[in-house]
């Protein structure tokens, strides 16, 4: 059976969610623990505030290119009501403005990563953080969501020039209230 390059992509986003799921659970764990100290012993420290930032940076990067692939971006359809029959190619330049918009994030994350690298920054907290460890997990996932956009993007004008029109909406356009109850009825019985 011959894997969709798209599929693969898709397999890594889902992993990395399932490695930020992980994150942010540790995060509320270490920040609540923190809590707890602060208020019963009157002891702190910066750990959970640092470094929950960093991991929240990291989950936001890679969650990016995950909700694109489940269509899960926040969209504004009104020229598509009006308009319906091209409402595919308003969807297709929306993830070409996407790719573009990724891709100066993308820069600009190893930018700000090389600028770390070169002069050593650690963070100003009492850990010292060297900050190309965070900086570079976040530059990777804006890296990962440039790269999915390309993908998606990639993948729709191909459906589109062969002619699946249906296809090509499957992988840009907002998903209908059909296929949200689908999914739902789908995750419900999941669950049962």
């Amino acid at each position: 059976m011959k894997v969709n390059f798209l599929d693969r992509v898709e397999g890594i986003s889902q992993v990395t969610v399932w490695m930020a799921g992980f994150a942010l659970i540790f995060v509320a764990i270490i920040v609540s623990v923190e809590v707890f100290l602060r208020q019963v012993f009157n002891f702190g420290s910066s750990f959970g505030t640092e470094y929950s930032s960093f991991m929240l940076t990291a989950c936001v990067a890679f969650g990016l290119s995950f909700t694109l692939l489940k269509r899960g971006h926040v969209r504004v359809d009104l020229i598509k009501s009006f308009f319906p029959k091209i409402g595919v190619f308003l969807d297709l330049l929306s993830v070409t403005a996407l790719l573009i918009f990724s891709a100066f994030l993308s820069v600009y994350g190893w930018g700000v990563l090389s600028d770390s690298v070169n002069s050593h920054s650690v963070s100003t907290s009492s850990l010292e953080t060297p900050l190309w460890i965070p900086q570079g997990i976040w530059a990777v996932g804006l890296f990962f969501f440039t790269f999915t956009c390309a993908a998606i993007l990639i993948n729709s004008i191909s459906k589109l020039v062969r002619g699946d029109m249906a296809g090509a909406s499957s992988l840009i356009s907002a998903p209908s209230i059909g296929e949200e109850v689908e999914d739902a009825v789908r995750d419900a019985t999941k669950i049962n």
